[in-house]
């Protein structure tokens, strides 16, 4: 899932987490920590990870609305992971 992460928003920097109940706040944290940068600075990168990850408008809005920055990162964490299983699924991985 992290290398998905890492690919989805061109970031080869974000930690592998430790396996445990902490590993999504992990990933959330350090994924709050890239799009804080990429808002802060009035980068692009925001937007192209935000279609990359295939979050829709609609989803980017409820997650501002709900819990701001933090939220958001956390549907980033959680929509790769869709990503992941579905794929492994129709591969008869999962």
């Amino acid at each position: 899932m992290v290398l998905q992460l890492r690919k989805d928003l061109n970031e080869e920097d974000i930690p592998l987490p430790k396996v445990g109940e902490q590993a999504f706040e992990e990933l959330r944290t350090a994924v709050l920590a890239l799009l804080d940068g990429w808002q802060r600075t009035g980068s692009s990168a925001l937007s192209r990870a935000i279609n990359r990850v295939d979050l829709t408008e609609a989803m980017v809005q409820r997650a501002l609305e709900q819990g701001g920055p933090k939220e958001l990162a956390g549907f980033v964490v959680l929509r790769i992971l869709q990503k992941v299983l579905i794929r492994e699924r129709f591969a008869g991985r999962a």
